[in-house]
């Protein structure tokens, strides 16, 4: 989901492309996102439109929860 809120904000220009990873050390779990995804991941939490749970994880390989994707969605609109 990352990925692809990512791709739709770089293509209409409501962000910037940012090659650091810094943001991702917030996660505990920042091992586990995908090489491809780690990028967007970054750059969604350090825009503050993704922030994981309250265990400082990001749960990359689960599905996210409706809530969620709705949460992530109010945040870019």
């Amino acid at each position: 989901m990352a990925v692809m809120i990512h791709r739709a904000l770089l293509a209409t220009e409501k962000i910037q492309e940012n090659k650091s990873y810094s943001a991702l050390e917030k996660y505990q779990d920042d091992s586990h996102i995908a090489d491809y995804a780690k990028e967007s991941v970054s750059v969604l939490t350090g825009e503050g439109m993704i922030q994981g749970d309250q265990n400082h994880s990001f749960h990359p390989t689960r599905y996210a929860k409706r809530a969620e994707a709705a949460r992530v969605l109010l945040r870019i609109l």
